[in-house]
């Protein structure tokens, strides 16, 4: 390729190789770093993971998830002049200005949904301006 380095000409002091995980070599058949090195390697990766699922809150949804597709639309997000399809549940904690049709709709207190929506399940705390049809 003519263009193997990074994008705008910036590079780093030295290239760092990648990282090879510990495999039998032909020319014996351990590591040198032994099964200590092989198991400090491991370490940094799975501790980063537990804290986050920690911290992750559920949108405490009216009913259990059925793992269909989900759109969440945060505060302070607006989404405007759309078509929703193929969405199962439609959480507004901002403003949605759009026509969708739909299984689930549920719109926080602060938030506010403006347009048409045929819905199965619709939980409705914020403001609903437009033609809402539940079937």
């Amino acid at each position: 390729m003519a263009l193997n380095g990074p994008f705008f000409g910036k590079r780093d002091a030295e290239p760092t190789p990648p990282a090879r995980p510990p495999a039998a070599s032909g020319l014996g058949g351990t590591s040198s770093l032994g099964s200590a090195g092989a198991n400090a390697g491991a370490q940094p990766f799975s501790a980063p993971v537990t804290p986050a699922a920690s911290r992750v809150a559920p949108a405490t949804p009216a009913e259990p998830e059925a793992g269909g597709a989900k759109l969440t639309v945060g505060p302070n997000i607006k989404l405007k002049g759309v078509e929703i399809t193929d969405c199962d549940t439609l959480v507004v904690e901002g403003t949605v200005e759009a026509t969708m049709n739909s299984r689930v709709i549920q719109i926080a207190e602060q938030g506010a949904f403006k347009g048409s929506a045929e819905i199965d399940i619709a939980e409705v705390r914020g403001v609903f301006d437009g033609t809402l049809t539940v079937r």
